[in-house]
């Protein structure tokens, strides 16, 4: 399979914001065509690490994706991929 992610970018967050879970955020491009700018790194509850896809709030207060995979299975593979160049930048154990 070809690669989905084609550069990885990392900007690590505050020591205040790593104690509440928020490592930092990543910008990544896909299959060399589209940039992704401000998706999250995060340390779960249950100490995984994941990424999420940017978002913004409403007057409402409501949360909405900026960027939305339609394929669950492809939204995956691509943190996956983003997770694993994120480990060989030394940036992830």
């Amino acid at each position: 399979m070809i690669p989905l992610v084609t550069s990885v970018r990392f900007l690590h967050a505050s020591r205040l914001d790593r104690q509440q879970g928020l490592l930092g955020w990543v910008s990544a491009e896909l299959a060399g065509v589209v940039r992704i700018d401000g998706l999250v790194l995060r340390r779960t509850l249950r100490g995984d690490i994941r990424v999420f896809p940017p978002e913004r709030i409403d007057r409402g207060g409501r949360r909405h994706r900026v960027v939305d995979v339609i394929d669950a299975r492809l939204e995956r593979a691509w943190e996956a991929e983003i997770l694993v160049a994120l480990k060989a930048q030394g940036v992830l154990p």
